[in-house]
């Protein structure tokens, strides 16, 4: 049913989704002494976000702003999986 919505319940699910997400404590608390040692180290740096896949974007049923290629992407994507309509 969450991929047959229309396009405002559909940006609201996907909004509720991305807020509801949080990290356990103990990684939280790992990401907040990274962080403190990296700014004690240099007052510059660099970060990265890890593993950002075009199969964890397609199966989210969300939209990232990439436009129409983007959207054909993950529905190309979207095709591989028989359980999804």
């Amino acid at each position: 049913l969450a991929n047959n919505l229309d396009e405002q319940l559909a940006k609201l699910r996907c909004r509720v989704n991305y807020h509801g997400l949080r990290f356990t404590k103990p990684i939280r608390k790992l990401g907040q002494e990274l962080g403190m040692k990296t700014r004690k180290m240099s007052n510059r740096f660099i970060a990265i976000h890890l593993r950002f896949e075009p199969d964890m974007l397609a199966f989210s049923g969300c939209y990232y702003g990439g436009g129409d290629k983007e959207r054909n992407q993950l529905a190309e994507i979207r095709k591989r999986w028989e359980t999804l309509p």
